[in-house]
C-alpha cells in the first residue's frame, strides 16, 4: 500500500467539498452525487467535483478508483 495522506471525498451537495478543509493531505479526489441535475447547477457541480455521478448512479466508479488505489 502506498504511503501518503489521501482523501476520497464523496458528497451530494456543493457544500460537502468543504469536508476536506483542515486536513493535511497529499491527494484529494472529489466525487459528487449529482442527483438532481439541471443546467442551472451544472457549472457549480463541475467546478466543485472531479467526478460526477448523476441520477442516483451506482458506486461502480467509486469502486474502480478504490481498486486502483488498493491494488495499484
Amino acid at each position: 500500500m502506498a504511503d501518503g495522506k489521501n482523501i476520497l471525498l464523496l458528497g451530494d451537495s456543493t457544500d460537502d467539498v468543504s469536508m476536506a478543509i483542515g486536513f493535511d493531505y497529499k491527494n484529494l479526489i472529489k466525487i459528487g452525487f449529482w442527483n438532481k441535475p439541471t443546467p442551472e447547477n451544472q457549472p457549480i457541480y463541475k467546478k466543485s467535483y472531479d467526478i460526477l455521478i448523476t441520477n442516483d448512479g451506482s458506486m461502480n466508479e467509486v469502486n474502480k478508483i478504490l481498486k486502483q488505489i488498493i491494488v495499484g
